[in-house]
């Protein structure tokens, strides 16, 4: 009679889902947030798991023996950990790829921006009284000190959220690059 309770309490503690199973429920609900707010929610997932595997890291210095007879729980914890980070660090890359996807100024629009810098300086010019590859004044619109500090994708981006406030008006544009936005004010329809 006193074998029934130890063979169902063993088959209990070998068949229990690991302890940080309930994290996977998780992991949907990450899609409801904003972009941002889900990378950061898969750097802490990816935080948690890699401590768990430091910290069962000298499970790998055990025989497979004792491994699976006395340490089996924090065996599967450390296996679902490293199948998690994995899984995580991949979706954190997508996730990643989306910002950078959603922050780029539209197709369209880089096809101009490159039109008017193909007119204009180096991507790194320095020459005053204008700097980068689109000649942004020193202090341009108030969002700028120097341009040819910044990428040329930070540039493009910067001159696209200040022109798309201005709703890419041709007078406007023209204004800002007189010589150069002319020939390329197709681009911006």
């Amino acid at each position: 009679m006193k074998v029934v309770p130890i063979i169902v309490a063993t088959l209990s503690f070998v068949f229990a889902p690991p302890a940080s199973a309930h994290r996977m429920a998780f992991h949907p609900s990450l899609a409801h947030r904003s972009l941002r707010g889900r990378a950061a929610g898969q750097r802490l997932i990816i935080q948690h798991d890699r401590r768990i595997l430091r910290r069962t890291a000298w499970l790998d210095r055990v025989g497979p023996t004792a491994r699976h007879r006395l340490y089996w729980a924090t065996w599967r914890d450390r296996l679902y950990s490293a199948a998690e980070l994995r899984w995580t660090t991949r979706n954190l890359r997508v996730t990643l790829a989306a910002i950078r996807a959603a922050s780029a100024p539209a197709v369209n629009h880089l096809a101009g921006w490159l039109c008017i810098h193909s007119r204009e300086g180096s991507w790194t010019d320095e020459g005053a009284p204008y700097y980068g590859g689109l000649q942004m004044s020193y202090g341009w619109m108030g969002v700028v000190t120097d341009a040819a500090r910044l990428s040329p994708s930070q540039q493009i981006a910067l001159a696209d959220s200040v022109a798309s406030k201005h709703g890419y008006r041709y007078d406007w544009m023209q204004h800002q690059w007189p010589n150069t936005f002319p020939p390329c004010a197709g681009y911006f329809g």
